[in-house]
């Protein structure tokens, strides 16, 4: 059965939005692989500063334990320096 030029041009137009579509997913397919670099990258960064803030509080606990340390020594020094007066 010969089909009319009606139908022949809605079977390519059919064919061309086929093929559209098949190009858009080939190009986010091949976007995918620099998204997920990029998304690895950004929680290497995340994982750094996370590291680094525990670093930081690290620091700042041993500070706190110091401090306490210093002021229990010297509250102490100044009771043992009461009695004796």
């Amino acid at each position: 059965m010969e089909q009319t030029v009606e139908q022949k041009l809605k079977a390519l137009w059919a064919w061309q939005s086929i093929e559209t579509e098949i190009d858009k997913i080939r190009q986010v397919r091949g976007e995918l692989p620099i998204e997920v670099a990029d998304l690895e990258d950004e929680i290497a960064g995340l994982d750094t500063r996370i590291e680094k803030i525990r670093n930081e509080l690290d620091e700042l606990e041993d500070s706190i334990v110091k401090a306490q340390k210093h002021d229990q020594r010297c509250a102490g020094s100044q009771s043992k320096n009461t009695k004796h007066n």
